[in-house]
């Protein structure tokens, strides 16, 4: 939609109002308030301008518009969807485009009643549609080779006094490029900050789902590569945050979806973020050079976000991050190695440990295979070696590897044990994990070593050997801190578990009851079963426990805290694979993750987090102080008009485009002067910005700036010269943001 306005001063006759418009092809059509403007038809009742060969021009006197005109202080509407072609010049060969920026559209307002000599645009009368101030018989024509250039700006010391200017066609001076900071944008011309931020989502290697409490943060320097554990008879290293984190000042912790957003200390402009950091203990993932774009958002997709599929340590050019060195135990009873491969982990990082070191594979990638009676083969490493016999086995060898690793992955290997493991094997677990060393144990594997282990391990609660009933009906503690965090995020992403009680529940398909209570020092109790399954609505007192961890060294107290493990009483990947012959090849990776499964990715992302003896989740740092409170701030604006001689300027309305949030205005005022360089009269108020304007409009002083100097005590006259002042006026840290202004003027006898 564009309008032709009259400002007032002028009479609404065909002398004083015309629109023109030139095309380079013959018999232009453009409707006007629903009539066409074409041969025949308006061209009679206006003013004729000449013609010539290569050019055909559409000329609509508007007196002839229904009520005679435009009344003072209206406009008139031109619809491009009423025009023939949307606006195209139709002639006999096709249709010729209207260059709607460009010299050959001149939209006439007021024109004075004598010529003005060339063709002087009024810089700030509604220079954003490209209104021009010429006599109908000084109409330019243009030609190839010789283009009509706009003259330059009569105030050349306000580069901004024309937004968005048209482009000059090709061979005139260009203009000068708006500056960002007066051009409107967030934050621009107002007297406070913007807000930048940066967003994301954390998922799990394979995206399937979001993860909670993972760590973002904008580090101080660049983070340096982790150093793996020794291994031999060197114990695991207690992982805290303080010696796995790079230093930061801004960073937060992802909420219950695996979203986080950052606020960033940036303005308008654009910026290199070189480092965000995305981390969980061990598990890191490191965007490099993001290009951030000032007062605004940054949303980083999901396939820059997600926890490493593939690690640095094993493809130092195309890794995705930092996974942790671990080792995985096979079972007959579930292939928790199918399991790391489901949730996304590629299988170029899990392959049978190499008894000689500076084999092909296993001691290069991030997860070694040990058997204890499942899988005995992988494509990567050949033969997976037993995880307690030979020179180089797990446990209780002459140079056991259990050293070697951050966490250890024991699944139910089908045997319900009636007795402790062997001294040797017991000691090197309970020194592992007491030095900082993180496990996950399934049933049976899990009563081995709790229930028959070291009595600190068993007094962590009390031990029973029935099988559960079949499916059980799981419910997720939501207690505790820890309870809390692990039961908001079971209700967001186990919502189709098959469970009769739905979120908030875990289903399990093969349920052992073998921990009946929690009751040691650090220990959490995490999942409750009930022993008949016979819950109902206001039961809420389970028999046994299906899920549960601990911090080592049990009884050590908060903060002392140096290793983990975590225990499940059900089975969590028993179909995910054969649990025997070859990884891959053995694994079965639809359907989706079931409830167990869910279930131990969220303990699984935990039990190598760097915090222990708090609550699970890495806890924010603290949050960024509020931004200070704006002070009012004042800006000047100076216009000048271009008159012909016998002609005085009467300075019109002010208008201008806004944001203001409450409590916020700007105030306006003006004062004039005959030369712009000194002599200024009083400034004189003229308008208050108090509400935000709708896209697209302009809100205007309640009448010109003429008669508020005329109206003012001593009154003034108008001069060639006006300087508008702006004062914004904030709330706290809300300031008004000016996205827009324009001054208009006419020149009168």
């Amino acid at each position: 939609m564009i309008q032709v306005c009259n400002r007032g001063n002028v009479s609404a006759n065909a002398g004083n109002l015309v629109l023109a418009i030139e095309s380079n092809a013959p018999n232009p059509v453009l409707g006007v308030n629903g009539t066409s403007c074409a041969a025949g038809s308006l061209v009679a009742t206006g003013p004729t301008l000449p013609n010539s060969a290569s050019s055909g021009k559409c000329t609509i006197a508007l007196a002839s518009l229904p009520g005679g005109g435009i009344p003072a202080g209206a406009c008139v509407s031109f619809n491009p969807s009423m025009s023939t072609g949307a606006f195209t010049c139709v002639n006999g060969t096709g249709a010729g485009a209207i260059n709607l920026a460009g010299p050959n559209i001149f939209m006439v307002v007021n024109p004075p009643a004598t010529i003005i000599p060339g063709n002087v645009p009024l810089m700030e009368c509604d220079s954003c549609n490209n209104y021009t101030s010429v006599l109908t018989s000084e109409i330019p024509t243009a030609s190839a080779g010789n283009p009509v250039c706009p003259a330059p700006p009569s105030h050349p010391a306000d580069p901004n006094n024309q937004p968005n200017p048209p482009t000059p066609p090709a061979g005139c001076p260009q203009p000068t490029s708006c500056v960002l900071s007066e051009c409107g944008t967030t934050g621009g011309s107002s007297s406070g900050s913007c807000i930048t931020t940066i967003s994301g989502q954390v998922m799990d290697p394979g995206q399937n789902v979001g993860l909670s409490d993972i760590e973002v943060y904008i580090p101080t320097s660049a983070p340096q590569a982790f150093v793996d554990p020794v291994g031999g008879s060197t114990l695991p290293p207690w992982d805290t945050c303080t010696s796995l984190n790079t230093p930061f000042t801004n960073g937060v912790a992802t909420d219950v979806n695996g979203n986080f957003s950052l606020t960033l200390p940036y303005g308008a402009g654009t910026t290199v973020l070189p480092y965000l950091v995305i981390q969980s203990g061990r598990w890191r993932r490191i965007v490099k050079n993001t290009m951030i774009t000032g007062c605004g958002p940054n949303p980083l997709p999901n396939t820059a976000t997600h926890l490493p599929a593939t690690s640095l340590n094993t493809f130092p050019t195309t890794g995705q991050g930092d996974i942790p060195k671990m080792a995985v135990v096979t079972g007959n009873q579930e292939a928790l190695e199918c399991w790391l491969a489901k949730i996304g982990i590629s299988e170029t990082e899990i392959a049978a440990y190499q008894t000689s070191p500076g084999g092909t594979a296993g001691d290069t990638t991030r997860i070694s295979l040990y058997q204890d009676n499942g899988a005995s083969s992988a494509t990567l490493g050949g033969s997976i070696p037993s995880y307690n016999a030979g020179s180089n086995s797990l446990l209780s060898a002459a140079n056991p590897t259990i050293n070697n690793y951050t966490a250890v992955l024991w699944p139910c290997n089908g045997s319900q044990p009636s007795a402790s493991a062997p001294a040797g094997e017991v000691t090197d677990m309970f020194n592992y994990a007491n030095a900082g060393g993180r496990m996950f144990m399934n049933h049976w594997a899990g009563n081995l070593w709790l229930q028959y282990g070291p009595a600190n391990w068993a007094a962590v609660g009390t031990w029973g050997t029935n099988n559960g009933t079949a499916p059980a009906s799981g419910l997720v503690l939501n207690t505790t801190a820890d309870q809390q965090l692990f039961h908001a995020w079971a209700v967001a992403w186990d919502t189709n578990n098959g469970d009769a009680f739905g979120p908030g529940w875990i289903s399990s398909a093969v349920p052992r009851e073998t921990l009946l209570t929690v009751t040691g020092p650090s220990a959490v109790n995490l999942i409750e079963g009930q022993d008949t399954n016979a819950w109902n609505a206001m039961d809420t007192n389970g028999t046994y426990s299906l899920s549960a961890w601990f911090n080592t060294p049990t009884g050590a107290g908060a903060g002392n805290y140096e290793g983990r493990i975590v225990f499940n009483d059900m089975h969590v990947s028993g179909s995910r694979g054969s649990a025997s012959g070859a990884f891959p090849a053995e694994c079965t990776l639809t359907p989706g993750l079931t409830s167990e499964e869910l279930a131990l990715e969220y303990q699984f992302f935990q039990v190598t987090a760097c915090n222990l003896g708090v609550s699970q989740g890495i806890p924010p740092p603290p949050p960024p102080p509020p931004p200070p409170a704006v002070t009012p701030q004042t800006f000047t604006r100076v216009f000048s008009a271009s008159c012909a001689p016998g002609f005085s300027v009467q300075w019109g309305f002010f208008e201008w485009q806004s944001v203001i949030p409450n409590g916020t205005s700007v105030v306006f005022t003006a004062q004039t002067s005959s030369s712009g360089t000194g002599g200024w009269g009083v400034p004189v108020p003229i308008g208050t910005a108090t509400a935000t304007t709708a896209p697209m409009t302009w809100m205007a002083t309640a009448s010109s700036v003429s008669a508020d100097l005329t109206a003012a005590s001593p009154p003034q006259t108008s001069q060639a010269w006006i300087q508008v002042n702006m004062t914004f006026n904030p709330q706290g840290a809300a300031s008004p943001v000016l996205n827009g202004w324009q001054q208009l003027y006419d020149c009168i006898p």
